[in-house]
Formats: structure tokens, sequence, C-alpha cells
């Protein structure tokens, strides 16, 4: 369900990763979430020892449409890929990553490159988080990025915001656990209790027991010089009701076109509005 009230910031594609104590297994579709219905993730996720869920929508910002389901979300490294033409599984992987974002990585050289099976910056993220840990590549990677990390070698799921904070990232709880979402609409609309942005610069570690804690990685002196937020998110991404950051999306959306129709005092037009749907 929270999947689906992010459904406006992808709708080619979408998976899920089921994270247990000992393994952790991920399907991707093509397609719009309610594609695939409860009952079918019952059939395909039957153990019983999964505590956290991955979600992802996706549409097309690095990769090729061809190959849309090879470039969906979550992202695996190792398992055993069963591809069923619509949909594709990836069972007893050794790490997952989903990623909110983008990096440049034709120009950050120590990203591996060679014999990444997608064309997404994810799948090289990925491999870069394991060959050196979650801290290091948020103190190395910029861009802008939300990641969410699932490793058998670890007890907890690791969420990284960038430094910059300018993807999205929000912390709330439903049914007394911690969750995080792009849009805090994500979790009100099902129940949930919305609780704050994401500090930039940081990780977030959720055990399998609900706990979550989180380590400043980049020190906040650091981060006040850094902070940029993307003008895409307010224009185009993200719900109108949506809060980013402390700003109310529609507001913001308001204020533009106030400052637009301000720079354009000559402009042969009866009112500005939004695009609708957007």
């Amino acid at each position: 369900a929270m999947m689906e009230n992010l459904q406006h910031r992808g709708r080619e594609a979408a998976g899920i990763a089921a994270i247990g104590r000992e393994r952790i297994d991920v399907l991707k579709w093509v397609g719009e979430v309610t594609d695939f219905n409860r009952e079918d993730l019952h059939r395909l996720f039957p153990r019983r020892d999964y505590h956290i869920f991955i979600g992802h929508v996706r549409y097309a910002t690095r990769g090729k449409k061809e190959q849309i389901l090879v470039d969906a979300h979550p992202h695996a490294l190792g398992g055993e890929v069963v591809d069923n033409g619509g949909h594709l599984l990836i069972l007893d992987c050794d790490a997952v990553m989903a990623h909110n974002g983008q990096v440049a990585v034709s120009n950050l050289d120590y990203l591996p490159s060679e014999g990444l099976r997608s064309g997404c910056d994810t799948e090289a993220l990925l491999r870069y988080y394991s060959e050196v840990g979650e801290r290091e590549l948020l103190r190395r990677v910029p861009g802008a990025y939300t990641v969410i990390i699932a490793d058998k070698r670890r007890r907890d799921v690791m969420v990284i915001r960038d430094s910059s904070g300018n993807r999205l990232g929000y912390l709330g709880v439903k049914g007394e656990k911690p969750c995080v979402a792009s849009e805090d609409v994500a979790i009100l609309r099902n129940g949930g209790r919305a609780v704050a942005d994401l500090f930039p610069g940081a990780v977030y570690y959720f055990s399998p027991q609900g706990e979550v804690e989180r380590e400043h990685v980049i020190p906040r002196a650091d981060i006040e010089q850094r902070l940029a937020h993307c003008v895409f998110e307010y224009l185009y991404l993200a719900r109108p009701e949506s809060v980013l950051d402390g700003r109310s999306v529609q507001a913001v959306r308001t204020l533009l076109g106030k400052e637009l129709a301000q720079e354009s005092p000559n402009l042969a037009a009866d009112f500005v509005t939004y695009v609708p749907r957007s």
C-alpha cells in the first residue's frame, strides 16, 4: 500500500526485496504496483522469517527502456536469477540496494565499471558499498541520492541520505515500527505517523527488532554548507500535499508561480498554473 502511494514517482517498473535473518529475496516486474497483488507476493515470498521489506517504483532516468526489468530496483549482488518474462526473481541474494537519485558514475573512477549487468548507477554503488562499506560510500560519493541497503553479512538494514540532502527521505512509524519513504504521504496515508526528514550525511540502522539508530557520518557543520534542494521534486515529482524538508509542495508551487508572473510582466497570459497530475 505504501508503494501504491508513491506510484506517481514511477510507473514503468516496480520491485520488492524481502529481508530475512539469513536470506534476501527480490521480485521485480514491469508495470505498476497493482500488477502484483498480495496473494501473488505471499506465494512468491513464502518464508515466515522476513522482517523488513524494501519497495521501489521506477521510471528510467538511467539505463535503457528496453531493459527496464534488468534496470529496475532493488539491484542485487549474487543470488539465483529466475527470469519469467514480465517479472524477475533473484533468490538468496548476498546484498541489495534501492536508490532514489543519481550519481555521475563516469566521473568517479573509483566506482566499479566493468562487468555490470545493468546500465544503472545503482549497481555500481552497490558494488562499491560491498568493497568499502556504508560510511566510506557516504564520505566519497558525491551526488543526489538516498539509498537503502540490505546485506546478509549485516544484522541491520541501512538507509543513507547524501550530504547535500538533495534527494528525499522521510522517517515515520507504522504499527509501532519505524519505516522510511521518499515522501511523508506514503506513511500518513497508510495509518502511520510522520516523524522527521532524514538527516543529510547520516546513516540510519534498522534492526530486525524494529529499532532504529542514527549515525552522523558527515559533521553537521559541513552539512549546512552543502545543502541543496531539487526544484524538480517541487515542480514535478512530489505530490502536492507532501512536505519536503519542512516545505509544503503546494505552497512552493504557488510561490514559484507568483515569482514567474513577476519576472514576466509583459507575458501575454491570463494566469499561471501548474500542470495537472504532475
